[in-house]
Formats: C-alpha cells, structure tokens, sequence
C-alpha cells in the first residue's frame, strides 16, 4: 500500500487524474495517517494539508470534511467511516452511469474531452445495453488526458476517433451530442472543468449539439454559496514548456468555466437535472 506523502506526491503531480479518484485518494491518504497519529485533532492538520495539493477540487473537500465529520475523536472507527464513503461513492457512480445511459441514442456520434470517470462509466453502460456509437475525443494537452479516455474506450471495444486540441472544430461538427464531467459546480450553476472545456461547449451551441454535464453531487462547491469564489489552479509553466526568456510569459491555467446556459443537462445519481435544479438539491444537501 502506498504511503500518505506518496499518495500526496501523485496527486499533486496528476499521476492520479480525474475528481472522484482525486478524491477517493484524498480520504485513503487521510485514513493511512489515522493509524499514525493520537487522535482527530491532529488529524486534521494532515486534513487542511491534502486540501493544499489541489485547489480547484471541490469534491476533494467535501470527502474530507465527511470522513472529519464522522470519524470518532479516538479515530477507532476510521476504516469503517472510509469504506462507507468509498462504497456511497461507487453506488453515486452506477447510478450516473445507468441513468446517463439512456441519454445515448443507438447510431450517436458524442464528442468528449480530457477524462471523466462518469463520462467513460456512462459510455460503457449504453455500449454494454447493445448501443452502438462513435466517439471523437479531444487529446488535452499539456497531460494529454485525452490519451486515457481514449485508452479505456477502446479496450471496451467502442471506436474513437483522437485528435490534437485545435481541431476540435472539424470533428465537432460531426457530432451529435458532447458529454464532459466537472471538477467544480458552483451556486450559479456554472461548471468548472478542464481548461478548453468552454470552448467546445460553445462550439457545441453553434452546431446545435445536446451538452450534458457528468457529474457526482459531491463536485458541488457549497463555499461560494457564501460568496466565495471558485479559484482557478495555474499549474507550473515547465509543463507547457521548459524555454526561458525574460521576454515571455507563459500562463498554464488547468481549468475554465461553462456557463449554465450553454449547458442541457447535468446527469448526477440524483437524475439529469437542469443546473438551477442540481443547485438547488446541492444547496439542501451540502450548504
């Protein structure tokens, strides 16, 4: 098993992709230091410290405040108190997959982009039920993330057409339907994922394409219901490139925001909701 810094290194290092393996991470990490330390009050110290590896990781958050909230002061209960989330998680999980299953017509050409665990689950339910479909998938530098999605889908035996980011335009066109997950939904309803996302989500409102969120109710961010503000993590400029000049400025932002409007649907384990619905639930459940 790997250990709390390891887990921590991998996570800030993207070798763990995706929010909800992110997140999962996080209280496994939190649940190997259980057993090193006195009790909760110290543990939350390493708590605060896995928030710090990811800053735009609502779902993240909310795992660990979960696990703080019903771990006993003594901790005696810590593997119980993860393994409840874990499953709880899982049981989200095949819940958007089945019901975003239906949402995929038979003949379908659906356009995706970086990797969402909900989006690839939901694929593999609608080929599995006998659907038959194409996708076109967007690679997502700097990561390439794209890469997985492409990987996963294929060995499931469903065909993917791959290619570089700036020509999302031609095979866009192409499509009927665009599906990507969230790391972060706020109180207005607006999405925030991968840095690109909002582009093909309008392009997709130029080509009439259907555009559904993918997403479990635990990527609500319930801070900016109080006003505060979605941070947008810039990640270190080495991995766009290494060169150097005093003369330029290289930004590497890791995400964006979509507008709720350009949005159709968000399928979660609650059903596919419109945003101002989801908030609405997310506030009750999580504010």
């Amino acid at each position: 098993m790997q250990s709390f810094d390891e887990i921590i290194l991998d996570i800030k290092s993207l070798k763990i992709q995706g929010a909800t393996d992110v997140a999962l991470s996080a209280i496994l990490a939190l649940n190997i230091k259980s057993k090193e330390v006195k009790g909760k009050n110290e543990l939350l110290s390493f708590a605060k410290i896995i928030e710090e590896t990811r800053p735009t990781e609502p779902g993240m958050r909310n795992l660990l405040t979960l696990y703080m909230k019903k771990v006993s002061d003594n901790l005696e209960n810590s593997d119980e108190v993860y393994e409840q989330i874990v499953s709880d998680v899982k049981n989200s999980a095949k819940k958007i997959y089945e019901i975003g299953s239906h949402v995929i017509k038979d003949g379908a050409s659906i356009f995706t982009v970086c990797h969402s665990s909900n989006v690839v689950g939901i694929m593999k339910k609608a080929w599995e039920s006998g659907k038959r479909f194409q996708v076109f998938n967007a690679e997502t530098r700097p990561h390439f993330q794209g890469r997985k999605t492409a990987k996963e889908l294929t060995e499931f035996g469903i065909p993917v057409t791959h290619f570089v980011d700036n020509a999302a335009y031609r095979y866009i066109k192409k499509c009927d339907l665009f599906m990507f997950g969230a790391d972060s939904i706020n109180s207005m309803g607006d999405i925030i994922n991968k840095v690109g996302t909002h582009n093909y989500a309008e392009l997709s409102k130029r080509f009439d394409l259907t555009t559904y969120c993918c997403t479990s109710s635990i990527k609500f961010n319930s801070k900016t219901y109080i006003g505060e503000e979605e941070e947008i993590e810039y990640r270190d400029s080495i991995e766009v490139w290494d060169f150097q000049n005093p003369n330029l400025k290289i930004l590497n932002p890791a995400f964006d925001k979509v507008e709720k409007e350009s949005v159709d649907g968000i399928i979660c384990e609650w059903g596919v909701m419109s945003p101002v619905e989801f908030v609405n639930k997310a506030i009750e459940n999580y504010a």
